[in-house]
């Protein structure tokens, strides 16, 4: 009877402990998502990075990012006491989430707070969520989330009308895969037609430009600049956030260029934009012949995306494009 008392008390106790350290290794892992550890080791995704650290199977691995991502500080402490395991604080966390109060769950075995998660999600929508992460030196962004049947069909559905839109009367050699697509039509979707943001682009002295304080090369701030309205500011002084090119200007130029994409080869007449020919970084003004009708594909992606330019001495209507020389 010792022997055993003793195995019970010595089992809670390692118990207790791996408990205290499963809590402690949460906090490292949600410190280490919020620093890039896995954009900066290399790893795909956090949990790739944790499977590595820890020496875990993938799908452990996963499970121990989610929860570590999931939990409430009630639960977490309870974690760091030691007084749930791993497991039931994954099974909490997700209690939590359909409204359920940790409290209420002290005593049920674990199986029976499993149940209860799978009979609330039964009777209501499913967990909806949407993280947005920048990476450490802002230099991309990574988004990840879950929606419900209908938000997922109605998302898919305005990205592939909005590839299609996009794409339309685009070589099909010049197209981007479908993946790539996407996130622009996402971008596309969020700008909003004729909504535009407010970007505040810094040229220094020296010839380098900084947007809403990143710094970013010349050729960034002429993308900012074809995005939105812009507020320019140089010597610590800020104009009117202002259009690049006025809407009675621009209706001119669309006009003028019959209403349809400029590049050679293109006939779409979606989402045209007006870009400047010399970029105003250089030198360029918003007189009629630095202007023209490009589609919204042609101008975000092989322009200001592959940082292709335009044939100065192509003719109106059927402009080439070209690589910078070096």
């Amino acid at each position: 009877m010792e022997t055993l008392d003793r195995i019970e008390a010595e089992t809670a106790e390692l118990l207790a402990l791996r408990a205290r350290i499963d809590g402690r290794l949460t906090e490292l892992v949600e410190e280490a998502a919020t620093n890039q550890a896995a954009y900066l080791d290399g790893a795909r995704t956090m949990g790739e990075w944790v499977a590595r650290r820890f020496d875990m199977d993938r799908r452990a691995a996963d499970r121990f990012v989610r929860t570590s991502a999931a939990m409430s500080d009630d639960v977490r402490g309870l974690l760091a006491s030691g007084k749930i395991s791993l497991d039931r604080a994954h099974a909490y966390s997700e209690a939590e989430l359909r409204g359920f109060d940790p409290s209420d769950l002290d005593g049920l075995e674990l199986a029976a707070v499993w149940q209860l998660v799978r009979r609330r999600t039964a009777a209501g929508p499913v967990d909806r969520y949407l993280a947005i992460q920048p990476s450490l030196d802002e230099g991309h962004y990574r988004l990840h989330g879950r929606l419900d049947p209908a938000q997922g069909a109605v998302v898919t559905s305005a990205l592939d009308s909005e590839m299609d839109r996009l794409t339309e009367g685009v070589p099909t050699d010049e197209r981007v895969a479908r993946r790539e697509l996407r996130a622009d039509a996402l971008t596309s979707i969020c700008e909003g037609g004729e909504r535009r943001a407010v970007v505040s682009v810094h040229l220094t002295e020296h010839g380098s430009a900084e947007i809403d304080g990143l710094a970013v090369s010349r050729g960034g701030a002429d993308h900012a600049e074809c995005v939105g309205a812009v507020e320019s500011v140089s010597g610590g002084r800020s104009g009117p956030a202002t259009r690049t090119v006025a809407p009675k200007q621009r209706r001119r130029i669309l006009y003028r260029d019959q209403h349809r994409c400029s590049i050679e080869g293109c006939t779409s007449r979606n989402r045209l934009e007006v870009h400047h020919i010399r970029p105003r970084s250089l030198g360029g003004g918003n007189e009629d012949a630095n202007l023209v009708t490009v589609c919204w594909f042609h101008h975000h992606i092989a322009i200001h995306r592959r940082g292709m330019v335009l044939d100065r001495g192509s003719p109106p209507g059927r402009k080439r494009l070209a690589w910078p020389p070096d």
